[in-house]
């Protein structure tokens, strides 16, 4: 079961966690259910972090762009 999940993720997810299975033991190896599962939600609140960590970039460079953006005064010119 583990194998077909794996299947389905990306590549270097997938290096990672055959890293992982390579250095587990003997019990892990024949049942890996949980350390499958343990690797995931490993990957998945690191995922989360980045995400957090670059929407707060993305909001601080809309704002910066909307101030720049945003005239103080408008003149007209009458000439």
């Amino acid at each position: 079961m583990v194998d077909e999940l794996c299947d389905l993720l990306p590549v270097p997810i997938r290096k990672e966690w055959m890293k992982i299975y390579r250095a587990a033991n003997l019990e892990e190896k024949v049942h890996p259910f949980s350390l499958f599962m343990s690797y995931l939600e490993d990957e998945r609140a690191i995922s989360r972090r980045l995400a957090e960590r670059q929407q707060r970039k993305n909001d601080k460079s809309i704002r910066t762009h909307e101030s720049i953006a945003e005239p103080s005064s408008v003149h007209d010119c009458d000439t």
